[in-house]
C-alpha cells in the first residue's frame, strides 16, 4: 500500500537511504507513493503570524507531545521503581533499556517538535535520537541472554555474557561504540564519510531484532506480555496508516490524520517496552512463613525460624 506525505517524510528526515529504496520500489511497480497528498509541513501550535512575532518556526507535531512524554514516563518512572529500597536485584541491562528509551523521547522533543529541521543542533539531535534508541533496543536483546526458557537450560556462553554486560563500564562501551559509529559515518551529517544504512540499522534494525528475539522468551501466562505484542502491532502499524487516514479522511482534513504513523509508532514503542520490561522484571520471592505455636515466625531472609527444643 502507498504511503502518504507523512510516514514519507519521517524517511526522508531519519532514514534517507530506506526513503530512497522505498521511493525506487514504488517507481519501478509504476505506483505513486505519493498518491494522496498532505499538507507538506505538519500542525504547528503557533500560526506563521505569531511565530514572526516571537522569532520562532512553533512547535512541529504538537499531536505527538503526548506520545513522547508517555515514553519518558515509561522509562524514567519504570527505572526508579526497580531502584527502591526493597524491589529484587535489577540487572543493569533493564535499567539501560528504561533510561536510554526515556533519553530517546527527550531527544525526540527537539528533533520532532522544537529545532529547525535540517539545522546542525537539529541533526545532532537527530543522531543523538538514534543512538538512544539503538542502546535501548541492544539493551532488550541483551535481556534475553538470561531470560528463563522452558524449552531448553541456560548455554553457560549465555550466562557468562549476561553476568559481563551486567556493568556500568559494558553498557558505557556500547553507547559509546554506536554513537562513534553513528556520529562519524551517517549518511547525512557524518563526520568523516557516509556508510549507507547506518541509521537505519542502529534504529530499526535493533528495534525489529529486540521483538523477534525477546517474543519466544515472553510469558504468554502474564497479560502484560499481550501488551508488548499489541504495542509491536501498533509500531507497524504506522507503515500504512498515513495512506488509509488520508483516504478516510481526505488531505483537506489537515495532517493530523494525514501524518497519524508517527503517533502509531510511538505508541507502540511505548506500550512495546512497557510490556517487555514489566515481564523480564524479576519478581520478589515471597516470604514463607511457618506458625509455631500458633504465631507466624519469619526471619530477615524470608525463611522460618524453628524454635529449638528444650533439654
Amino acid at each position: 500500500m502507498p504511503f502518504s506525505v507523512g510516514f514519507i517524510q519521517f524517511l526522508n528526515d531519519f532514514f534517507p537511504d530506506v526513503h530512497s529504496f522505498v521511493s525506487f520500489l514504488f517507481s519501478s511497480l509504476g505506483v505513486d507513493h505519493l498518491k494522496c497528498p498532505s499538507t507538506e509541513a505538519p500542525p504547528y501550535i503557533f500560526s506563521p503570524e505569531v511565530a514572526a512575532v516571537t522569532g520562532t518556526p512553533g512547535i512541529r507535531n504538537p499531536y505527538l507531545i503526548p506520545f513522547q512524554v508517555l515514553g519518558i514516563v515509561v522509562g524514567l518512572v519504570g527505572a526508579m521503581r526497580r531502584l527502591q529500597p526493597g524491589s529484587p536485584p535489577v540487572s543493569p541491562r533493564m535499567l539501560g533499556a528504561l533510561l536510554f528509551f526515556a533519553g530517546m523521547n527527550t531527544s525526540s522533543l527537539f528533533a520532532h517538535n522544537f529545532l529547525q529541521k535540517y539545522t546542525p543542533s537539529w541533526e545532532l539531535v537527530r543522531i543523538v535520537d538514534v543512538v538512544f534508541t539503538g542502546c535501548s533496543s541492544l539493551d532488550l536483546i541483551f535481556l534475553a541472554l538470561d531470560a528463563p526458557s522452558s524449552k531448553r537450560p541456560l548455554a553457560p556462553w549465555r550466562t557468562k555474557l549476561a553476568h559481563a554486560l551486567d556493568s556500568l563500564p559494558s553498557q558505557l562501551i556500547v553507547f559509546i561504540i554506536i554513537a562513534v559509529v553513528n556520529t562519524l559515518f551517517d549518511t547525512r551529517s557524518g563526520l568523516l564519510f557516509p556508510i549507507p544504512f547506518v541509521a537505519e540499522l542502529t534504529y530499526l534494525g535493533t528495534a525489529f531484532a529486540a521483538f523477534f528475539i525477546l517474543s519466544p522468551f515472553l510469558d504468554y501466562s502474564n497479560p502484560l506480555s499481550y501488551v508488548a505484542i499489541a504495542g509491536a502491532l501498533t509500531g507497524l502499524a504506522c507503515l500504512p496508516i498515513d495512506n488509509v487516514l488520508c483516504w478516510h479522511f481526505g488531505p483537506e482534513s489537515g495532517s493530523f490524520w494525514t501524518t497519524a504513523g508517527l503517533y502509531f509508532l510511538f505508541l507502540g514503542c511505548d506500550l512495546g517496552v512497557y510490556g517487555v520490561t514489566e515481564v523480564l522484571t524479576p519478581k520478589a520471592a515471597p516470604a514463607v512463613k511457618a506458625k509455631v505455636n500458633g504465631h507466624a515466625n519469619v526471619n530477615a531472609s524470608g525463611k522460618a525460624k524453628v524454635p529449638k527444643k528444650e533439654e
